[in-house]
């Protein structure tokens, strides 16, 4: 299967909002169909990551990555991923992660169209994950993020 060229994030320079969701629906309504794709929440890849090896590979861009991310996670913003896919290991389960899911649905793309075997949304991205801690982990995060 032939990759499909991404250049340039659809993202950058815009507003959180409606545009921001265009370009990744139309991607999700395609990807959707293809059996090694699945949509997950923060609680279920939590629950598959105790029973299974899992690759996070973290999308966003540098100073989002800086804030916050996942212990051990890949960090490869999406911008760069076309160029970089070569170098992850396409037979773990990828769990893609972005801000909020709109990135993560097109670099599941594009990891699909790379021959991966098992990708995984994070659905809600890290907002979400970081919404289920709890303690002095999610304040010291709020912090970070000048919420608190």
């Amino acid at each position: 299967m032939a990759m499909r060229p991404y250049v340039g994030s659809a993202f950058r320079g815009r507003a959180n909002g409606i545009s921001d969701w265009k370009p990744a629906m139309a991607i999700y309504e395609d990807i959707i169909k293809d059996e090694r794709f699945i949509d997950l929440d923060g609680a279920k890849v939590r629950k598959l990551a105790l029973h299974r090896k899992l690759c996070f590979l973290d999308v966003r861009e540098e100073w989002e990555y800086d804030v916050y991310h996942i212990p051990g996670a890949v960090h490869v913003p999406l911008d760069d991923l076309s160029a970089k896919v070569g170098a992850l290991d396409k037979s773990v389960a990828t769990v893609v992660i972005c801000e909020h899911g709109h990135r993560s649905i097109v670099a599941s793309r594009i990891l699909l169209d790379a021959g991966f075997h098992r990708v995984i949304n994070l659905t809600d991205g890290m907002d979400q994950w970081q919404g289920e801690m709890e303690g002095d982990q999610a304040e010291a995060i709020r912090k970070k993020r000048g919420l608190s």
